[in-house]
């Protein structure tokens, strides 16, 4: 028996296997899987170059990173408009300034704006910083909800208050 190292295989090459098996053993009842997609890291075209690759290896949709910039959500718009794939835009809203800062400086991927930062002030009540992530999330659900096709809902301790 041998190992191989953790590199050895990605995203894509998981992604290729499952094709294979779905070939040779599941064509009944295939795997559906999807890939992720980070819309603010890096070149739009990479981006897209990247998610071909999924796709040719079987990757049916994709979800993204929790968006919140109007950048992220413009190159969502480009990037739904050039793939022929179903994606799921990430939405988490944050519950304080606290929650907040700490995804932005500590989270790799979640790209939180200054801009999302300064709807929180440190002295918001649990309630009102709940209510500022769950505006913010209606925001940019209202905002996607012409190229996207669904939404993938990320609560950290929310109630089910995200009714859109």
């Amino acid at each position: 028996m041998s190992t191989t190292g953790v590199f050895d295989y990605n995203s894509i090459r998981l992604m290729n296997f499952v094709k294979e098996m779905n070939q040779e053993h599941f064509a009944d009842e295939p795997l559906y899987y999807g890939g992720a997609l980070n819309v603010t890291l890096g070149r739009i075209d990479r981006i897209m170059e990247r998610m071909q690759k999924k796709i040719d290896n079987g990757a049916s949709y994709f979800m993204t990173q929790p968006v919140f910039s109007k950048e992220g959500i413009e190159r969502l718009a480009i990037i739904k408009e050039k793939m022929d794939t179903k994606i799921l835009c990430g939405i988490m809203p944050f519950v304080s300034l606290r929650n907040a800062t700490f995804m932005k400086n500590e989270m790799t991927g979640i790209n939180v704006t200054d801009e999302i930062l300064a709807r929180y002030s440190a002295d918001m009540t649990k309630e009102e910083g709940e209510d500022t992530g769950i505006q913010i999330a209606k925001e940019i659900i209202t905002k996607t909800s012409d190229f996207v096709d669904a939404v993938s809902y990320t609560h950290l301790t929310l109630p089910t208050k995200l009714e859109v």
